[in-house]
């Protein structure tokens, strides 16, 4: 279980800074190995992360390029639309479509499957994915490149263009749905530990044993614990009687002896009878805690015992 302050410090870390995650790790000179660690917060379930995540890679940049693939991805399937919305706006279409001219054939085909990934939303790099469909020197790519334009050609709907402050204020507003979001997943969180803290089994302090007289009659015994003096006791019909022993530590749960003594021959004979009773543990002294013994008189005779539960 997550402990409470561990979900507190979480949630401070990412509203103060998102892009702590780029330094997760790895150190500071190591792009490689931050963005290996920033792609993997994308694939994580927690949607404060994943929207941490794609924050922090959005800052580093052109620095980030690695990652566009990933973010293409993210940009298509996440399940919350601030964060698809967000990732789109991390990819540099135009960026991507000089990559399509790099001399380098990892990267030429990095950026052809980025471009499919992000489908109709790459329609500015078409002109130069035509060119490379049939000019590429590497048939795998030509090949890839033709796929991609199938891709990136299906029609898409534009219902308004908007102005940039419009985009500005929309993104800003994607981004505090989000962390809003994330805020309330947190205090649920809290709040779920919190309760199930509280359900927790507290800790036992007492030994504790209850005597109930379950016949008509009163009863009269003594009773000792450990190997002290023998104790006078009476119990009337229908009371009970309950006995406890503070622990020297908090759930030692072990007790001296409780032992009770009694004559089970209610006539003129005497039977004595002799027991040791067991305790319950328990966090505070309450009979209802206690371990029960009754006292029941036997059917047809003048005669009692005592029985545990």
């Amino acid at each position: 279980m997550r402990s409470i302050p561990s979900l507190v410090a979480a949630f401070g870390a990412l509203t103060a800074s998102a892009s702590a995650y780029a330094l997760q790790g790895a150190p500071a000179s190591d792009n490689t190995a931050r963005i290996n660690a920033l792609v993997q917060k994308l694939k994580t379930s927690d949607v404060g992360e994943r929207f941490a995540a794609v924050l922090a890679l959005k800052k580093m940049g052109p620095d980030a390029t690695a990652a566009i693939p990933a973010l293409a991805d993210v940009s298509k399937n996440d399940p919350e639309p601030e964060i698809r919305e967000l990732a789109r706006k991390c990819i540099d279409v135009d960026a991507l479509a000089q990559k399509l001219k790099s001399s380098h054939v990892g990267e030429r085909f990095a950026a052809v499957l980025a471009l499919r990934k992000m489908g109709p939303d790459a329609r500015a790099a078409i002109p130069v994915l035509a060119d490379m469909s049939k000019n590429d020197p590497e048939p795998e790519i030509r090949e890839s490149a033709k796929k991609c334009l199938d891709v990136v050609r299906e029609p898409i709907f534009v219902p308004f263009l908007q102005s940039k402050e419009a985009k500005e204020a929309s993104e800003k507003e994607h981004q505090r749905q989000a962390v809003e979001k994330f805020r309330r997943a947190v205090e649920k969180q809290i709040k779920e530990a919190s309760e199930k803290e509280e359900e927790e089994e507290p800790d036992n302090h007492y030994g504790i044993v209850t005597i109930h007289n379950k016949t008509e009659v009163a009863i009269n015994y003594s009773y000792r614990v450990g190997e002290g003096a023998w104790r006078q006791a009476t119990i009337n019909p229908g009371e009970r009687d309950y006995y406890w022993h503070e622990y020297d530590f908090v759930n030692e749960n072990a007790s001296p002896p409780f032992e009770i003594r009694f004559d089970s021959d209610l006539g003129p004979g005497v039977a004595w009878r002799t027991y040791a009773l067991d305790r319950c543990a328990a966090p505070r002294v309450d009979p209802e805690l206690g371990r029960d013994y009754d006292f029941i008189k036997h059917a047809g005779a003048d005669l009692i015992d005592i029985y545990g539960r």
